[in-house]
């Protein structure tokens, strides 16, 4: 079976295969080869594959979910993103790829377990457990300010808790 390349839109010499690999038939002393050849992405911090097009002399780095999606699928239009259905952001194949909304894709992370909210989050000083003393210290009619020194945090967290602006998977008091 032929793996289909297509061009990547902009930068000639440069394609894209289902099983989401990045090919260039670029040579740097001879032009463009006949045959292609896979590139290798390097990862970002966040843990999705890159790789850099040349054009002009001078390199553009692109994320490659984004390269095969556009190939293979279609334009994203602005205010959407592409999910990685399997939650694995390596796994660049075309199959693993959907458009989504901003929130649509908190909501599968949050769904999976990827985001580090209340006690996953390691930066939190607060637990479950002490949200729902604060909860209740509002419930008692103490102040905000006053629940503050309380439990060791700002007036303005507090707020943000209470508001349900923080905290969200916890409720309003």
């Amino acid at each position: 079976m032929q793996l289909e390349i297509r061009e990547i839109t902009g930068f000639p010499g440069y394609g894209t295969s289902s099983d989401g690999r990045v090919w260039t038939r670029k040579n740097a002393r001879w032009g463009l080869r006949d045959e292609w050849r896979p590139m290798a992405p390097r990862p970002t911090t966040h843990g999705y594959m890159m790789i850099g097009l040349c054009k002009g002399n001078k390199s553009h780095p692109r994320l490659i979910h984004r390269l095969i999606y556009e190939c293979w699928v279609g334009s994203i239009p602005d205010g959407l993103e592409i999910n990685h259905i399997n939650a694995i952001r390596g796994d660049n194949n075309v199959s693993n790829l959907e458009l989504v909304t901003r929130n649509g894709n908190m909501a599968h992370a949050g769904n999976l377990g990827r985001l580090a909210i209340a006690e996953r989050n390691t930066a939190t000083r607060l637990s479950r457990s002490l949200i729902k003393v604060i909860f209740n210290l509002r419930r008692a009619g103490l102040s905000q300010a006053k629940i503050a020194s309380i439990v060791g945090c700002s007036r303005s967290n507090i707020g943000l808790i209470l508001q349900g602006k923080t905290w969200k998977h916890m409720g309003k008091p």
